[in-house]
């Protein structure tokens, strides 16, 4: 598919920023990713395509 440098700076609701970056899926043990299963579930393979809705609210 080739390569794209993509990164986005957002704030979020509550003023903090927020930084977003594409990164090798070989590289996630290196990030910090939310919600906290994604690095496990885009390691392995998947068919179809699927609706995932997280709410990690406290």
């Amino acid at each position: 598919m080739g390569k794209r440098n993509f990164t986005g700076q957002r704030t979020t609701e509550s003023d903090a920023k927020e930084t977003m970056h594409w990164v090798p899926i070989d590289e996630l043990d290196k990030c910090k990713a939310y919600p906290t299963f994604m690095k496990e579930y885009l390691s392995s393979e998947h068919n179809g395509v699927e609706h995932i809705i997280t709410d990690e609210r406290v």
